[in-house]
């Protein structure tokens, strides 16, 4: 589907489940997010890929934790791709952060 035919389809659920929130995930990709009020893409994070266990999970707890922050899309993508990025870039689906956070390592991503 082209990102035209995304959106279309995003629009589509949030009318018929009246979702305030719709996500369509891309893998490497990135990912799409549409709300009431607009609509985000973001290219995803190119790292090197050492498992991909968890970083869906990983994408989507960031995700659910901006937008439970209230954060706008762009802000909401960004940290979910990072995150879902730096999962995908270790060994396991729940890699050790290191010593000075998680936050100093999802710094490096990008």
């Amino acid at each position: 589907m082209n990102a035209a035919g995304d959106v279309s389809f995003c629009r589509n659920l949030m009318a018929r489940f009246e979702l305030k929130l719709v996500c369509v995930t891309r893998g490497a990709n990135g990912s799409l997010l549409c709300d009431l009020h607009g609509v985000h893409e973001h290219p995803g994070f190119r790292v090197k890929v050492k498992d991909t266990i968890g970083a869906g999970d990983a994408f989507t707890a960031a995700l659910v934790h901006e937008y439970l922050r209230d954060r706008g899309l762009a802000e909401m993508n960004e940290a979910a791709n990072r995150m879902g990025a730096w999962v995908a870039s270790h060994s396991g689906a729940m890699p050790q952060g290191p010593a000075p956070g998680i936050d100093r390592a999802l710094e490096d991503v990008g």
